[in-house]
């Protein structure tokens, strides 16, 4: 649910300490947990996992890592806090807001520097991985030499400029052929599933993405 909620009412549906099943988590203990819906990110894509609170009337869980160990599984690491939890309970799931925030800052921004980065450096660039935090991002790319000074410099132009302008930044589900036939971008060697996410900047970038952004440049 994090692409439209960073809070959720969920219900426990597993607990995990030591990588082992348990039924319950104690005041103290480090561990996992799994809830039926989750707004929480994880870690996927080169953008790190969200971090929060997952609390009750009795209990507090500080979620310190968002990981996902199978698609679609959202295993919540941390720290009770306070008080215990057990499989079935109702809980309060929220999102470090402030640090999710900046996280998805980071992602909007390295979809600018790939649209840049091709218009300058040539349409052959590629993103070739990444790494998407609270405190900034960094973005590897294909090409057959390092930028000189003159292209980083309007690189940087271009993207002072799409972000002054305030382009609309948004996403759609659609299918992979039709997202294709759109010419959205695909990450080489990744695998996708017959239906994907397009993100959308303005009129100018369209690439296959799973992250979280934000509404605006």
């Amino acid at each position: 649910m994090g692409y439209e909620t960073l809070e959720s009412e969920s219900k426990v549906i597993a607990l995990v300490k030591e990588g082992v099943l348990v039924d319950e988590l104690k005041e103290g203990d480090k561990g996992g947990i799994l809830l039926d819906k989750t707004p929480f990110y994880a870690e996927m894509g080169g953008q790190v996992g969200d971090t929060g609170e997952i609390s009750g009337k009795e209990f507090l869980f500080e979620v310190v890592d968002t990981q996902a160990p199978l698609p679609s599984l959202h295993l919540h690491l941390g720290k009770m806090k306070k008080g215990s939890l057990r499989v079935g309970e109702a809980v309060r799931a929220a999102v470090d807001k402030r640090r999710r925030k900046r996280i998805a800052r980071n992602h909007t921004a390295t979809h600018l520097l790939h649209w840049a980065l091709r218009l300058v450096l040539g349409e052959h660039v590629r993103q070739a991985g990444s790494l998407v935090a609270e405190e900034g991002f960094r973005f590897d790319y294909s090409h057959f030499t390092a930028p000189t000074r003159e292209e980083l410099d309007k690189i940087e132009r271009l993207i002072n400029l799409k972000v002054i302008e305030n382009h609309p930044v948004r996403s759609y589900m659609t299918s992979y052929e039709h997202a294709k036939e759109l010419g959205a971008i695909a990450l080489f060697g990744e695998k996708y599933g017959e239906f994907v996410r397009v993100l959308e900047i303005g009129n100018f970038s369209r690439e296959l993405c799973g992250g979280t952004h934000i509404v605006a440049t």
